[in-house]
């Protein structure tokens, strides 16, 4: 990010210090967005990434390919977003799916707000008591699992789960066991600062070093639900 010394002395806050902190969190995001839809296997699964050698997405393979690899992780989600649903796309991971406490629920803004907000079993005091969404406005659980709500969760998506730019009216819902996926930093994030004297000007850079990887490719320990409708 560059900036010129001429914006450090004339902004009304202080603007170095607001773009480092903006940086910062640009790269949170980062991850994030490569911890959920990252693929790093040659032509990306979304199109309008593609073969891209230094978009974010392209870090490491994420959450979404593994569910994605094969038929076995998924679950069409179209008959409705229901307990029952819910119920056989817990049940699709098996063994892994037997506690509440080592899962998370993944899903986008649009989908958590029209569809789990939403569901019978937790949106009237009848149902779900004290708790009702329709009394607190959230959900922070569901079937005892955490929900976990992302906006770099693509809610642009076809039927199957991907982007093709043709068809965008699709979410999906992640169920992952947390056990399986490890983080592993090299180096944590770093902001460091460059002055080129000749032009006035100031360069912030941001870097780390990590790598978000599971050895467990071929078991159910990230299922799918997909084809959530948000026409």
């Amino acid at each position: 990010v560059p900036l010129s010394v001429e914006l450090t002395e004339d902004s009304i806050v202080p603007a170095l210090q607001y773009l480092r902190e903006d940086l910062g969190e640009a790269h949170a995001r980062a991850e994030d967005y490569a911890i959920i839809e990252g693929d790093s296997d040659g032509a990306h699964q979304h199109s309008d990434i593609g073969a891209s050698a230094t978009h974010r997405g392209v870090l490491w393979n994420g959450l979404r390919k593994q569910a994605l690899s094969s038929a076995n992780f998924q679950l069409d989600m179209s008959g409705g977003f229901t307990a029952a649903n819910l119920g056989k796309l817990r049940a699709k991971m098996g063994k892994y799916g037997a506690s509440p406490a080592d899962l998370v629920w993944i899903t986008g803004p649009k989908v958590y707000a029209r569809h789990f907000m939403t569901l019978a079993d937790v949106v009237s005091m009848e149902k779900y008591g004290q708790n009702a969404t329709v009394l607190t406005g959230e959900l922070g659980k569901y079937q005892g699992i955490p929900i976990v709500v992302s906006n770099q969760m693509r809610e642009d998506l076809t039927t199957t789960g991907v982007y093709d730019s043709t068809t965008t009216n699709n979410g999906s819902l992640l169920l992952v066991y947390r056990p399986a996926w490890w983080f592993g930093r090299r180096r944590d994030l770093m902001i460091k600062v460059w002055e080129d004297i000749q032009y006035d000007q100031i360069y912030l850079v941001s870097t780390a070093r990590g790598d978000f990887q599971t050895p467990w490719t071929g078991d159910a320990v990230s299922v799918l639900g997909i084809d959530i409708d948000l026409a």
